[in-house]
């Protein structure tokens, strides 16, 4: 089965310090607050939503979800400990 970047990252993060776990979820978090950040700012513009709202607001789910994904992978780690 095709791997995508993110899931062979996570498979790497397993075996990292929690400090390493911590940055990430941090880079992930502030990445999509900068999507939504500009989403809304775009929408509180006279012309409206950009051309560009559907793939600025694929990349911000995306972004939730790989931060989903993050917490799932951290927990499992954590109740394996």
């Amino acid at each position: 089965m095709f791997m995508n970047e993110f899931q062979q990252y996570l498979e790497g993060l397993s075996k990292a310090p929690l400090e390493e776990w911590v940055q990430y979820f941090r880079h992930e978090t502030l990445r999509s607050l900068n999507f939504a950040k500009l989403l809304e700012l775009e929408a509180k513009d006279s012309t409206g939503m950009p051309e560009d709202a559907p793939q600025l607001f694929e990349k911000l789910l995306s972004s939730l979800n790989e931060i989903g994904q993050l917490l799932d992978a951290l927990v499992a780690q954590d109740e394996a400990d």
